[in-house]
């Protein structure tokens, strides 16, 4: 069946996921290359980081360290990070098509819409490591070491994504239909993120303060906290929560609001356990992003128009079938 017969197969034969997933692992294998990455660039070994200081016997309470997996596909050495930025793409995609369906939005132009917030995605993502957290790097006007900086920013992503979709979304739609749209990716991206941070986990990459709380990590350099872990386990409640709300709100721009406000608060009270990071003014730039996403929410909750009911989005369906 073609595409102009069918045009929900753009999402449904996996050929837009399978695009974005095979780029995204492209460039998460560059980033893990040896010898080309920043030190708190992902897939760095926190054995690398952290000399081992002593053996550690004496918390046996505290979570194992395991090393970073790699398994060999086809002589390929793959990571596991890589494994799961590629499943994240692509549960973003399908995520936020079932939801743009179920919300009675129009398919083809979802599928665009979602593409331009991924792919603005992953600017802001790049974008907020290089200038904010490497800045020496970023405004050095050295193109070559620009050129070899690897690194991705979740919170940039976040951004760099929903600014993007409304920016693209406003030109065509209304108000309303671009905070639907919005809504239906926010869980996309909670869902998405929860396996990026369980790859996080795996390599490493998001070190905290040394704790011996029973959630810490028996690291080679002694117990530390693994922020990447403890998001990731964080964001499994909190997706399932923007799941509900969205299921429920009656206001268009809801659940993009309680996402936000979520992982703001989240993210600006984790990162006081992160070390390592660059900070201005004794936050880091992360945290400043999640005051941007709470403020950004309240504006959202007081300008947003109201709907008739939490299934008025699926009302556009009738309306919007020529465009299909």
């Amino acid at each position: 069946m073609s595409l102009a017969a069918d045009p929900t197969s753009v999402f449904s034969s996996g050929a837009l996921p399978g695009l974005f997933a095979g780029a995204l692992l492209v460039l998460s294998w560059r980033l893990c290359r040896d010898g080309n990455q920043a030190a708190d660039a992902p897939c760095s070994r926190a054995e690398d980081r952290y000399p081992v200081l002593h053996p550690t016997p004496e918390y046996s309470r505290v979570i194992p360290y395991i090393p970073h997996p790699v398994v060999s596909i086809f002589g390929l050495q793959v990571q596991a990070f890589q494994i799961t930025l590629t499943l994240a793409v692509v549960s973003f995609v399908l995520v936020a098509e079932r939801l743009a369906r179920r919300k009675g939005l129009p398919i083809v132009q979802s599928a665009r819409m979602a593409a331009a917030a991924l792919a603005l995605g992953g600017i802001g993502s790049y974008l907020t490591m290089l200038l904010a957290y490497f800045p020496e790097i970023g405004f050095s006007g050295d193109w070559r070491a620009i050129a070899a900086f690897g690194g991705m920013s979740s919170t940039g992503a976040l951004f760099g994504g929903h600014l993007g979709a409304w920016l693209v979304t406003r030109r065509y739609w209304s108000v309303e239909r671009s905070l639907q749209f919005q809504d239906a990716i926010i869980p996309a991206y909670g869902v998405a993120l929860t396996i990026g941070r369980a790859g996080c986990a795996l390599a490493h990459d998001h070190l905290g303060v040394h704790s011996d709380a029973w959630f810490a990590v028996d690291f080679p350099g002694g117990p530390q906290l693994d922020m990447g872990l403890i998001e990731c386990v964080l964001l499994i409640p909190i997706t399932v929560a923007m799941f509900y709300v969205d299921r429920h709100a009656r206001r268009p721009g809801t659940t993009l609001a309680f996402g936000f406000i979520c992982h703001g608060v989240m993210r600006f009270v984790l990162d006081f356990w992160r070390v390592d990071d660059k900070t201005y003014f004794g936050l880091m730039p992360s945290q400043y992003l999640s005051v941007a996403f709470v403020l950004t929410a309240l504006l959202v909750l007081a300008l947003a128009p109201r709907a008739a009911g939490p299934t008025a989005g699926r009302r556009l369906e009738a309306g919007d079938a020529a465009s299909r």
